[in-house]
């Protein structure tokens, strides 16, 4: 018998639940959007000894492009396919019993002609009052169970609070950070939602996140004046981060 973490879009955070969980089971399958190298490391340092573990490349991953688009894998007798969009998907298939994608954000599972088409939701952050979810698969001799698991808003917050100090570690050194931020500015004056800003830059969607908040509230502000105030920020902490994130539809 085998347990599988399935999860997906997970953004650049890693809630400590998930961290936890992954910690436990015999494999872990991700289907794409991890982000970051950082949080890559995570979740193989927080595998236990000997599991396996099966990433593909999501459309926000520009930093792991050496993580396949698709994969092919076989465990317990029962065989996978994984890629992030449904679109990448190879339109010859084999004898897959179960198709893993993500990048929707919203939770499936379907079978059809004897194939189960799971997406496991975002492990991530919450967007647009969206669940965040992940599934839990027991496999064993040819047959398998899922379970779906919802991700708490606590161990959101949790995760966001450590996001804060990293920001300001992504924005060093300062002459790259104000280049960033221009960019992110000149993005957001094309009309660039903030989540395709973050993908198409490969930056924390929380990082853009805050970016525009504070170009938002303190209008006329300059590229140096958002590091500064990020920068005050990032000392102060976290405070009312629901009614801050609630301005934004990653």
């Amino acid at each position: 018998m085998m347990k599988i973490a399935v999860l997906s879009d997970t953004h650049n955070v890693l809630r400590p639940e998930v961290r936890e969980l992954i910690g436990q089971v015999d494999a872990v399958v991700h289907a794409g959007d991890i982000t970051s190298q950082k949080v890559l490391w995570e979740i193989q340092s927080s595998l236990r000894k000997g599991a396996f573990f099966q990433a593909v490349r999501g459309n926000g991953d520009l930093e792991l492009r050496t993580l396949p688009l698709v994969s092919r894998f076989e465990l317990e007798g029962v065989s996978f396919l994984c890629a992030h969009k449904k679109a990448d998907l190879p339109r010859e298939r084999g004898q897959e019993r179960i198709v893993i994608t993500g990048h929707t954000h919203r939770y499936l599972e379907k079978t059809e002609g004897g194939i189960l088409f799971l997406n496991p939701g975002s492990a991530g952050r919450s967007r647009s009052g969206r669940e965040s979810s992940m599934v839990l698969l027991t496999v064993s001799s040819g047959s398998f169970d899922l379970q779906k698991i919802e991700l708490s808003d606590a161990g959101e917050m949790e995760a966001l609070a450590k996001d804060r100090g990293e920001i300001m570690k992504a924005l060093e050194p300062a002459e790259a950070s104000l280049l960033r931020i221009q960019e992110i500015f000149r993005r957001m004056d094309r009309g660039k939602k903030p989540g395709e800003i973050a993908d198409s830059l490969g930056l924390s969607p929380k990082l853009v996140e805050e970016v525009l908040r504070i170009r938002v509230t303190h209008p006329g502000v300059t590229p140096g004046g958002v590091l500064d105030r990020m920068e005050v920020n990032s000392r102060t902490g976290y405070r009312d981060l629901k009614d801050k994130a609630s301005h934004y539809t990653l």
